[in-house]
C-alpha cells in the first residue's frame, strides 16, 4: 500500500484529520472503490484488535456467580495483545499481496495515454468479463472521433464562407488545427484501449495488429503500445 494512502487511512481511523481533510478523504473514497476497500479492511482489523484488548481488560464478564477468575498478569496481557496485532497485520499483508498479484501483475488495469473516466469505465466492464459491451463502447467512441477528424480537416486551410459564424465550425484555421490534433490523439488513445480489451478477451492476433500500428505512430501511446507488444511476444 502506498505510504501516503496508509497514512491518510490511519489518521482518519484515529480521528486526527481536520474537518476539511476528513471530508476530502471521504469524497476520495467514494470515487475510488479500491481505496474504500482498503479503508474498510483496516477499520475492521482495528476494531477486532480493540475488541480483543477490551475483553482482556474485563475478565470474567458474563459469568456472574461463578468462581472468581485469577487475575491475568500484565505480561500475559501484553503478549496476547501483541499476538492479536501481529495476526491482524499478517491478514492485511496477505490481502494486499494477493490483491497486487491479481490486479497489478496478472491482470493489470486498462492503460491509455491519459487516464480518464472512459478507460476506467471500460476497465470495469472488462473486470466483469463484459468484453462485447466494452468493445461496443470503444467502437462508438472511435466512430465519433473519426468523424471529428474529418470535420476539422475541412477547416485547417481556411474557413469556407458558408460555414462562417456557424456553431459547428471552428473560429479560425488555427483552432481547427488544434482541435484536429486533439481528435487524432484521442483516436490513438482509443485504439490502444481497444487493443487491451482484445488482449483480455484472448484475441492476441487482432490486438497485436493494432499495437504494431500504434508502435510506429508518433503519439503519447507509442511507448505503451511497444511495451504491450513485448509482453505478447
Amino acid at each position: 500500500m502506498d505510504s501516503h494512502i496508509q497514512d491518510k487511512i490511519e489518521r482518519h481511523l484515529l480521528g486526527r484529520m481536520t474537518e476539511e481533510e476528513k471530508k476530502a478523504f471521504e469524497a476520495e473514497m467514494e470515487a475510488d472503490e479500491e481505496l474504500k476497500k482498503q479503508y474498510l479492511l483496516a477499520k475492521a482489523l482495528k476494531q477486532e484488535a480493540n475488541g480483543h484488548a477490551r475483553q482482556e481488560e474485563k475478565p470474567g464478564q458474563g459469568n456472574a456467580g461463578s468462581e472468581k477468575e485469577r487475575p491475568v498478569s500484565s505480561s500475559s496481557k501484553r503478549k496476547w495483545m501483541y499476538a492479536a496485532v501481529l495476526m491482524s497485520v499478517a491478514v492485511l499483508v496477505a490481502f494486499l499481496y494477493l490483491h497486487m498479484e491479481t490486479t497489478d501483475v496478472s491482470d493489470p488495469p486498462i492503460r491509455s495515454g491519459e487516464s480518464s473516466a472512459f478507460n476506467k469505465e471500460v476497465d470495469s466492464l472488462v473486470g466483469n468479463k463484459e468484453y462485447a459491451k466494452a468493445l461496443e463502447n470503444v467502437e462508438g467512441k472511435v466512430t465519433n472521433c473519426e468523424g471529428l477528424i474529418e470535420h476539422y480537416k475541412n477547416f485547417v486551410d481556411s474557413i469556407p464562407a458558408e460555414y462562417a459564424g456557424e456553431a459547428e465550425a471552428p473560429s479560425s484555421p488555427e483552432e481547427a488545427r488544434k482541435e484536429l490534433k486533439k481528435a487524432e490523439a484521442e483516436l490513438m488513445d482509443l485504439k490502444l484501449i481497444k487493443a487491451q480489451v482484445l488482449l483480455k478477451k484472448g484475441e492476441k492476433d487482432k490486438a497485436a495488429a493494432i499495437l504494431k500500428e500504434l508502435s510506429h505512430e508518433d503519439s503519447t501511446v507509442q511507448e505503451t503500445a511497444k511495451e504491450l507488444l513485448e509482453e505478447i511476444d
